[in-house]
């Protein structure tokens, strides 16, 4: 089923679609490069976090047809997935080595992590809630996208998949498509 869902989502138009955006999304990101670049020098780019911000706005406009608007944001923390993204990458590798019991203890950076987290989920859920109002307002599925793939319904006019399935592949498409 799963597989089936996301492959509507690769339909030729999305891969067309899929090519554009990152060739527009590159030269916004290539944009603001020149204008940190004027401002701060070379030493004003960190790759890395450019090349997240990136990965985030490509991710968000060929799965779910949503800027992330973190290449164009002027700070990290104007790009609300992008902070809560970084926030989670940055913590999970020293999480992965901690007592399970530790995970729980409410210090400083377990709090970050959990506020990253619920973020991260309200935003993907926001996206759900909106393209599903969008899709009955549309009267129908055009399966644009993965996104609208997850939300299809199956002849009896049930939903394929819960919303707790849709959360879970929309993250993992988020930092699968991070590596």
């Amino acid at each position: 089923l799963m597989r089936d869902l996301t492959q509507a989502g690769f339909k030729s138009p999305v891969l067309e679609n899929a090519v554009r955006t990152v060739s527009e999304v590159t030269c916004s990101m290539m944009q603001r490069w020149r204008l940190v670049l004027k401002s701060a020098g070379p030493g004003g780019l960190d790759i890395y976090e450019e090349s997240l911000r990136l990965t985030m706005d490509v991710l968000g406009l060929v799965a779910f047809s949503y800027d992330f608007k973190s290449v164009t944001a002027a700070s990290k923390h104007e790009a609300k997935l992008y902070d809560a993204f970084q926030t989670i990458l940055s913590t999970l590798g020293s999480r992965g080595l901690t007592n399970e019991i530790v995970k729980h203890i409410p210090s400083a950076t377990n709090r970050t992590f959990d506020c990253a987290t619920a973020r991260l989920t309200a935003i993907c859920q926001q996206l759900i809630d909106d393209r599903r109002s969008a899709m009955m307002d549309a009267q129908g599925q055009t399966a644009s996208d993965i996104l609208e793939s997850f939300l299809a319904k199956d002849d009896q006019g049930q939903q394929k998949m819960s919303d707790m399935s849709i959360l879970d592949c929309m993250k993992t498409i988020l930092f699968a498509g991070h590596d």
